[in-house]
């Protein structure tokens, strides 16, 4: 495998989260800015914390901490 093949296979894997903070949404995209995924934060944020950071980082694929706001309105909605 040359070096260009070797970087395109671990964009295409890499795993880039952002959160939208005014619509509560994750929008998960790769190393080319295709998007992967498209999630209800809230409901992520609560996912996360029944099942902790490295756990979810294996059922999701990518690593993600709910920012505090988040946080805080998940806490408030339990």
């Amino acid at each position: 495998m040359d070096d260009i093949e070797r970087d395109r296979k671990l964009k295409l894997w890499q795993r880039i989260p952002r959160y939208f903070e005014h619509i509560d949404v994750l929008i998960v995209r790769n190393g080319f800015g295709e998007t992967v995924g498209v999630y209800d934060a809230k409901q992520l944020a609560q996912k996360w914390f029944a099942s902790g950071a490295d756990m979810f980082s294996a059922l999701y694929g990518f690593n993600w901490i709910p920012p505090e706001q988040l946080k805080s309105k998940v806490h408030l909605h339990r």
